[in-house]
């Protein structure tokens, strides 16, 4: 949900990532559903997405720029999460799976990995002190959401503008 919040006010902000290659159509479904999605069909951990964050904010400091939107949510998001599969899963599937999963050409997607890594710096070591800080952001600030709904009846979620925000606020 919060991946959601980020990618509509980027959106209503008119925010352009720099990334060319990752820019495609509006996703046919919402962010939260791509990640659910992810979940279901990619037959990764749940730990690649918590590390798949982390390479967001990676690459969110080595292009400044970076921001999601609806335009490169998809493309962006599959990419880091598949990275991640393939660096922390003992069994993963092959990249023409993960691009049925996304929807996405199996071209582009060999594309846009290489574009990743090299955007990253094929910096994908994952250190446990880093991903326990991700992993207990991302839980304690979805904890916060949900006891911020209870108190007073109204959903009131964080909204952010980049990855870096949201990927240390949940």
């Amino acid at each position: 949900r919060l991946l959601q919040d980020t990618v509509d006010r980027n959106d209503r902000l008119k925010r352009d990532s720099g990334l060319p290659a990752f820019e495609g159509g509006v996703a046919p479904i919402s962010a939260d559903a791509f990640v659910r999605r992810i979940m279901r069909y990619a037959g990764c951990s749940a730990c690649c997405l918590v590390v798949g964050i982390l390479y967001l904010e990676r690459l969110k400091r080595r292009v400044n720029s970076v921001c999601l939107t609806s335009n490169n949510f998809q493309r962006l998001f599959l990419t880091a999460v598949m990275e991640a599969a393939k660096c922390l899963d003992d069994r993963y599937y092959s990249n023409k799976h993960w691009a049925e999963v996304g929807g996405i050409p199996l071209a582009e997607l060999n594309s846009l990995e290489l574009e990743f890594l090299f955007r990253t710096g094929f910096d994908l070591k994952v250190t446990r002190e880093e991903y326990d800080t991700y992993a207990i952001a991302m839980l304690s600030g979805a904890d916060a959401v949900a006891n911020s709904e209870k108190a007073d009846g109204m959903n009131k979620t964080p909204s952010y503008t980049d990855v870096s925000q949201a990927a240390t606020s949940f």
